[in-house]
């Protein structure tokens, strides 16, 4: 997973960025032992990451579900 440091545009500077943290972990509540997870770490703030997709997704009628 990668961090973005990507900006949103046309708002002012403090609230552009994507600051928020997070981590691959268990979940604290309400999860499977042993299964890891993005568990975000900071409240209130916006996050953005990405992974890059081992082969390419041709969508030919079937949607595409992340979760």
């Amino acid at each position: 997973w990668i961090s973005s440091e990507a900006k949103k545009e046309g708002i002012e500077e403090n609230i552009a960025k994507y600051d928020g943290k997070w981590a691959v972990e268990e979940a604290e509540r309400n999860g499977l032992k042993g299964d890891l997870g993005l568990v975000l770490k900071s409240k209130a703030h916006h996050h953005a990451i990405s992974a890059r997709l081992d082969k390419p997704f041709l969508f030919d009628n079937k949607p595409f579900i992340l979760q």
